[in-house]
């Protein structure tokens, strides 16, 4: 982005980067530390961009189970019913065996797992984080 009025000069295509960036500058708070946020990410296909509302949730310490439950939680409150499974190429950045796509219905909406030792040790994060990322879009389909 040229001229950006932000910190920012580039397009986002996920929220997981920008959530963990808060997690490091944040490590001297008091745990647990539970963020979340919801904005705009972009994807380029087709040679278009296109835009599309997402959420992403992270949780330090936390594990994959706990994820599991905010994402129970979320499904029961908003009457969504979510299907997960492992998944079958692991996000960058996230374990091995500890991850899961989740889908409404037959499409994938996002994902979720924990992040990978190495991941946390670049940011400078001393604690296990579990986080998870959904297009809110599919899910306002859904609803609508």
């Amino acid at each position: 982005v040229e001229k950006s009025k932000t910190d920012y000069d580039l397009l986002r295509e996920n929220l997981t980067h920008y959530l963990l960036k808060n997690l490091s500058e944040n490590v001297d708070a008091e745990y647990p530390q539970k963020i979340f946020e919801i904005g705009t990410v972009f994807e380029l296909k087709s040679n278009k961009i296109n835009e599309k509302e997402k959420l992403g949730i992270a949780l330090t310490p936390s594990n994959y189970t706990e994820i599991k439950q905010i994402l129970g939680y979320l499904s029961a409150m908003i009457n969504v019913e979510f299907n997960i499974e492992e998944s079958k190429n692991t996000p960058n950045g996230f374990i091995d065996g500890r991850t899961a796509e989740i889908f409404l219905g037959k499409t994938s909406i996002g994902h979720m797992g924990e992040i990978h030792p190495k991941i946390l040790n670049n940011w400078k994060i001393k604690m296990p984080i579990a986080l998870l990322e959904i297009d809110l879009e599919k899910i306002f389909e859904k609803l609508l």
